[in-house]
């Protein structure tokens, strides 16, 4: 559970509160290109990617499973990626949501994989009465 409690309070800090910080700036610093699809929904578009890569590694279960001793690979990539994240959040080194959205993208991925291969592990053990 502990591994639950830190893949979530990482990625949901790079998707409630980096991600709508850079968006924010990308608005002040183009405020001719208010009107631009990427830097209006920049935010939107981070979301969405996040979104689906939740979506697919929630439902991967039948295709790949991370063994209970494991999964906590899926938390450290969080971390690596929270750590980025912080960073270009208080910099804007990257902008390009061509760059951003992939790392977003695989922040869903950990995210998700962590949560349905932790809850899988549950299930299995052998001291869960199965009545």
């Amino acid at each position: 559970m502990l591994n639950l409690f830190c893949c979530y309070i990482l990625h949901y800090s790079v998707i409630t509160c980096f991600a709508q910080v850079m968006a924010s700036k990308m608005k002040l610093k183009y405020p001719e290109r208010k009107d631009s699809f990427a830097i209006s929904e920049y935010f939107v578009i981070c979301n969405t990617s996040y979104q689906i890569g939740t979506f697919i590694s929630r439902s991967s279960l039948s295709f790949f499973k991370m063994p209970y001793n494991k999964i906590w690979m899926f938390t450290a990539v969080e971390a690596i990626i929270f750590a980025l994240m912080f960073v270009n959040s208080v910099g804007m080194y990257v902008e390009s949501l061509f760059l951003i959205c992939p790392v977003i993208f695989i922040i869903g991925l950990m995210g998700g994989g962590s949560y349905v291969n932790v809850l899988h592990s549950l299930l299995q053990l052998d001291e869960l009465d199965q009545t």
